[in-house]
């Protein structure tokens, strides 16, 4: 929806600023001939015989914004030449699907006009929108169109590819934001913590919930991934900064950015909070030193709680003010504050029980109690510090898989070399927490935390939103194929777990969400709208699979109407196999999950498919004269992601190994794999970098004894004169079986 509200912020400038091209490529390939006025290069310091077809995005001088005279040169010459150009494109066709239409920033007219004529939501009728149709929709001028088309085009080239940040040296969009996920600021900092608000892009959640939000799908959101990295590098200065404040100044800075008080309001609300350094002071107290009633005082406390952040606040020295006490426990209190003013975590003495109160305020369990001994106080540790890091683990993995279980915890802990209870201990002590319920005695899940961060929840929403009610056995397998493609939950590389059917059964009875009715079939509370539910992509499998007759249909046909609506050939292939909302009903037929279809049209396809001629990929097999199995292959029209399979004569000769893979110059081209099914793949680097075309015809001569395969390209004629197809010596199958 292209909303005023709604518009985020894209790594684009709009039309009229650096890096936005002047004029559409449609209208500069038109016009590429005719040159530009000597005053119009002046301005954009482009040489003086620049025409039209130089202003692309790269045209700009040293002016950032449009000079006005060239962009009413350009108005009007797309008025006076609108005669020219009724059919030319105004749109990339098909639309990428990796643009967000809402994150663009057209110009408010641009956007109202687009609104009123009901084109803000449909990719398709924008994609095919000429000139002629933008300058006959009502209010719709020329700079309307210039606009409209130049930010379209500045989109298409910057989404397409996963770019580089340019503050982040070699670490790519996806790896900046990969290395952040399993660091404990992630689970810490979001848009509710004032000090990080202005530097994180719009969205809810932490930056690790926007990170398992961002990768949870096969096909990742490059703006949305490259805006979180941009941000994680200044979210990375900023904590440096605030890593460097004793306990005293990074609390006073997080209350003051909370509360918005400065001042003696401010000092009066520390005092409150007790961190001044002494011990929480009384609502009486506060409020004398404010010189307001107790009654304002709380007032003023209330009113900083509600604005406080849902998750744990981020203050480095309050937890190592923690580590320190607890790892010394037990001990005197002035023992305590002197030990964290010689560690310099305070400027002067600062009472356990103010550290107490930090660590409730900023979502800590409490670390310690202070006990009094006669005139004395003591500090003792009621859990040791691993049993604190158990919680986390739980909470981690039942929000990542959806369900987790005690030995799971008990083994991930093993992993960080923590120490774990037994499976009894850590259920009686799991059991404690209100945000974690058990659905037997061994799996539980966390109901109290962020339901929309949950992967199961998540990932059944939008297999019932395409289809309802669905089988709890049908909804694991989709919760199947998704977690074969994630593995796992981020750096931890720890795996996801799709619990057993008996335990996804409980879950769906226990999640307010769902209904599960005796006879295992699920439904939503709700009706779910999967256009709202599913990614672009995801949504055209949907409205292709629904538009056949008998909603199944083989992968070819599936293919080429994906392609027309802008998917990719290597899109296609990794949500086929991984969707959720995609079910494989057999050889070649593919449908939705949980959608009925009737047994005789699916036999229809299947015997269309039987008659339809097999495309021939492998087209001949032998040996060499150096004792090398060779393969020759021929290339489809999509090689990027070129698989084919192994004559069954030759499988178990190869089957389950990986051959390091070289042209005939020996230049490295990573490896080739063979499934154990006699699938082989890892082609598709060779072949970009020969310029493999169509009809071209790969030979793979696979040497069996040093696990190597020589690549090279040829053609119908090079194969019939170069290679010989040979019998295979006894001595090559004895070597290689």
């Amino acid at each position: 929806m292209l909303s005023k509200e709604k518009t985020y912020r894209m790594a684009i400038a709009p039309w009229g600023e650096r890096g936005t091209p002047l004029l559409p490529a449609a209208l500069r390939s038109l016009w590429k001939d005719n040159q530009l006025p000597r005053w119009m290069t002046q301005d954009l310091s482009l040489p003086a015989a620049g025409t039209f077809g130089d202003l692309d995005g790269a045209c700009w001088g040293g002016t950032k914004e449009l000079p006005p005279r060239v962009r009413v040169f350009l108005a009007r010459t797309l008025q006076i030449r609108r005669k020219e150009v009724p059919s030319v494109p105004a749109s990339p066709n098909p639309l990428p699907l990796t643009i967000r239409l809402d994150s663009l920033p057209f110009s408010t007219r641009t956007r109202n006009c687009l609104e009123a004529a009901g084109l803000s939501n449909d990719r398709e009728r924008l994609a095919a929108l000429t000139f002629g149709d933008l300058l006959a929709l009502p209010s719709f001028g020329p700079i309307s169109a210039l606009d409209f088309s130049c930010v379209l085009e500045a989109a298409a080239e910057r989404v397409t590819p996963k770019e580089q940040l340019s503050s982040a040296g070699d670490v790519s969009p996806s790896d900046a934001i990969l290395e952040a996920i399993d660091q404990p600021w992630s689970q810490q900092i979001s848009l509710l913590d004032p000090r990080f608000g202005s530097l994180l892009p719009p969205g809810s959640g932490t930056i690790y919930e926007r990170i398992e939000s961002l990768t949870s799908q096969p096909q990742d959101d490059d703006v949305a991934e490259r805006e979180l990295a941009n941000s994680i590098q200044e979210v990375k200065q900023r904590i440096a900064g605030i890593s460097r404040l004793t306990l005293e100044r990074a609390l006073a800075d997080f209350v003051s950015a909370v509360s918005r008080k400065t001042g003696r309001a401010l000092d009066a609300l520390l005092a409150r909070l007790g961190f001044l350094g002494q011990p929480p002071a009384t609502l009486e107290d506060a409020g004398v030193q404010l010189g307001v009633t107790r009654e304002r005082i709380r007032q003023i406390q209330k009113s900083f709680s509600e604005r406080l952040p849902e998750h744990p606040v981020f203050m480095p020295a309050l937890d190592e003010a923690i580590q320190q006490i607890q790892s010394r426990a037990p001990l005197e209190v002035e023992a305590a504050q002197v030990l964290l003013q010689k560690a310099g975590l305070t400027t002067g003495r600062f009472h356990p029980l103010s550290l107490i109160s930090a660590a409730e305020t900023c979502g800590r369990s409490k670390p310690f109690v202070v006990e009094k001994y006669g005139d004395r106080e003591r500090i003792s540790v009621a859990d040791s510090l691993p049993r604190s890091h158990l919680i986390s683990l739980a909470r981690k993995q039942a929000g990542a898989s959806g369900a987790s279980n005690l030995s799971e915890v008990i083994a991930e802990a093993k992993v960080r070399n923590l120490d774990a209870p037994s499976p009894v201990e850590l259920h009686d002590w799991l059991s404690a927490f209100s945000d974690i319920e058990f659905l037997d005695e061994t799996w539980f899940w966390c109901p109290g935390g962020n339901r929309s961060r949950n992967r199961l929840s998540n990932t059944a929403r939008k297999m019932l939103s395409v289809a309802a009610p669905i089988h709890v056995n049908s909804l694991r397998e989709g919760v199947r194929r998704l977690y074969r493609y994630r593995r796992d939950r981020g750096t931890s590389r720890w795996p996801l777990i799709v619990p057993p059917r008996a335990i996804m059964a409980r879950f769906f009875e226990q999640h307010p969400e769902f209904r599960l009715d005796g006879d295992g079939n699920v439904c939503p509370v709700e009706s779910i709208d999967y256009h709202k539910e599913l990614g672009s992509i995801e949504a055209s499998f949907v409205e292709i699979l629904r538009a056949s007759p008998a909603c199944v249909l083989d992968r070819s046909t599936l293919a080429k109407a994906c392609t027309r609506k802008g998917v990719n050939q290597n899109t296609f292939s990794l949500f086929l196999t991984y969707s959720a909302v995609i079910e494989h009903l057999g050889t070649d037929l593919w449908s939705l999950r949980g959608v009925r279809v009737d047994p005789a049209a699916v036999e229809a396809v299947r015997v269309a498919n039987a008659v339809r001629p097999k495309e021939r990929r492998i087209l001949d097999h032998g040996w060499d004269e150096a004792g090398r199995l060779w393969l020759a292959i021929r290339i489809p029209a999509e090689y990027s992601s070129l698989v084919c399979g192994v004559p069954s004569v030759l499988r178990h000769l190869v089957a389950g190994r990986q051959f390091t893979a070289t042209d005939e110059t020996g230049t490295p081209f990573g490896s080739v794999r063979i499934q154990d099914d006699g699938v082989s793949l890892g082609y598709g680097s060779f072949l970009k970098t020969k310029g493999a075309d169509e009809d071209d015809i790969l030979l793979a001569s696979f040497d069996l004894v040093r696990s190597t395969v020589i690549l090279q390209l040829t053609d119908d004629e090079g194969l019939a004169d170069g290679v010989a197809p040979e019998n295979p010596s006894p001595a090559i199958l004895e070597e290689s079986g």
